[in-house]
């Protein structure tokens, strides 16, 4: 597993022993990024669920995300992250917070424990790649419906089984690009007006 391009192209990343984490392909990885590229641009700060390896995360840091935050569940894997920040430099522009994602994405939570000022503490671009058949994707969109520190034009990334279905729409959210590549899938929803839904 490494990092496919920007300042930190070709480094090699750190992953988790054991079954608990499911680092994303290179090749689908790569593929979401390089459709985010054609079509958004990465975002400047940059929120990784279900983190694991940090594999995501840190492929926007390396090309051009000013800031990510990362939660992970597992102890092991947030050192891991941590390590593989440290390694490739990017420890100050990051956080890693170790607890579970659906405590930590709360209406009236913000997950980073030192968030930066100036309403400078919402995220563009928010990655869910959760452990295939945890059944949670929905669970999250739902919540991230309702959690006030997302922009307004904020992406979300969602990696997943072929046979997990992302819906067309989940709460305030849009399902506007698919691709899979064998079993493993990855969806972008992006935010609907009130007045479409």
């Amino acid at each position: 597993m490494r990092v496919i391009a920007g300042t930190a192209r070709g480094r090699l990343l750190n992953a988790p022993q054991g079954m608990t984490t499911r680092p994303m392909m290179d090749v689908v990885k790569g593929s979401l990024f390089n459709i985010l590229e054609s079509n958004w641009g990465i975002g400047d700060r940059v929120l990784d669920l279900y983190a694991g390896s940090g594999s995501l995360g840190i492929e926007a840091l390396s090309r051009g995300a000013s800031h990510a935050d990362f939660i992970e569940q597992g102890r092991e894997a947030c050192k891991v992250i941590g390590d593989n920040l440290s390694r490739l430099g990017f420890d100050r522009q990051a956080h890693v917070i170790q607890g579970p994602v659906e405590q930590s994405v709360n209406v009236d939570r913000l997950p980073c424990p030192q968030p930066p000022v100036s309403g400078e503490n919402r995220y563009d671009l928010v990655f869910v790649d959760a452990p295939y058949r945890a059944e949670v994707t929905q669970v999250i969109l739902m919540r991230l419906t309702v959690w006030p520190h997302l922009t307004a034009d904020a992406l979300i990334c969602v990696g997943h089984h072929k046979q997990e279905s992302v819906p067309d729409y989940v709460g305030i959210w849009r399902r506007i690009k698919q691709r899979c590549f064998g079993a493993s899938c990855i969806s972008i929803l992006e935010k609907i007006g009130l007045e479409q839904l």
